[in-house]
């Protein structure tokens, strides 16, 4: 079970602009939300309303992503509440669109009781059919569901993403980004074995891990270490599983598995798990070329 002190934890702050940056999203996404609906207006087919649905909710929460980044929001709740208001204004601009453009372009509703008023008289009717027959009472209300849940969940976990996607440096005032560079090893730890290791500050559990050259296409360990570029006074290490797999059309299929996230090193462990790397990279790339075949070589 993983200590939670031992890693980086948000700070509950935010910059004094993401409120501007806020309303500016909100922008954004009220005219993403029409976009969507247009569209659908007049591309009215189920399955490509679908998409529509998703990129409209990645497309919303991407303003999400965007406002928490450049307002150093480091508060998972904020993130979380961004997120849902501005799924939330995406939507109703996309109901307000529909409406305008199912009457002709003359009845713009901004009252939200209205709005509500109009959809159950659209229930009890239905407004489109699909495979020979009319959606209507709750069938349509799931359908409804369905779609608010894909626009408001993907740009909550988008907002909300933005926020933990790395540490941030209290000092300098920004985001550590900048990840040092490390061979891949084998797929051959143990998950929880790993987690106790490094959580207990044995770095040298590292030197058993074996490296393999970068670009292969089985799976591998990754060990990134992250560092302010700044003040170079804040340190991270991660270490994720990354499984690759191909489908039924043969496609690359990636899934990383998180080990150890943003586990917080002090400046003497940092310097010791970058010479590990470091005499990781050395000893890969002088086995390299022996792992060339002959004919290759001779080429």
């Amino acid at each position: 079970m993983r200590n939670p002190r031992l890693y980086y934890r948000l700070s509950g702050k935010f910059s004094p602009l993401a409120p501007a940056l806020m309303l500016v999203a909100t922008g954004a996404a009220a005219v993403i939300g029409c976009l969507y609906s247009v569209i659908s207006y007049f591309i009215p087919f189920v399955y490509l309303n679908f998409l529509l649905a998703l990129g409209c909710g990645l497309a919303v929460g991407g303003a999400g992503y965007w406002t928490v980044r450049a307002g150093k929001v480091r508060n998972s709740l904020l993130a979380i509440v961004a997120g849902v208001v501005l799924g939330l204004i995406g939507l109703y601009a996309s109901w307000s669109a529909w409406v305008l453009a199912l009457s002709g372009w003359e009845v713009l509703i901004l009252s939200p009781t209205t709005m509500i008023e109009v959809l159950k008289i659209m229930a009890a009717d239905g407004v489109w059919s699909a495979f020979g027959g009319t959606p209507t009472g709750w069938v349509l209300y799931v359908i409804w569901t369905v779609e608010a849940l894909m626009i408001v969940g993907g740009s909550t976990l988008l907002s909300l993403g933005g926020c933990l996607a790395s540490p941030f440096c209290e000092k300098c005032d920004q985001w550590i980004t900048q990840i040092l560079p490390a061979p891949q090893f084998e797929n051959n730890i143990h998950k929880e074995d790993c987690i106790a290791q490094l959580e207990a500050g044995n770095f040298d559990y590292l030197n058993s891990f074996k490296s393999t050259p970068s670009g292969e296409l089985e799976g591998h360990v990754k060990v990134e270490l992250l560092q302010c570029p700044t003040c170079q006074s804040n340190h991270f290490l991660n270490v994720k599983i990354v499984d690759i797999s191909f489908d039924q059309k043969n496609q690359k299929q990636t899934k990383n598995t998180e080990v150890v996230q943003h586990l917080v090193l002090d400046t003497a462990s940092f310097e010791k798990v970058r010479q590990i790397l470091d005499a990781h990279a050395r000893a890969a790339s002088t086995a390299l070329p022996s792992a060339i075949p002959p004919e290759a070589r001779a080429a």
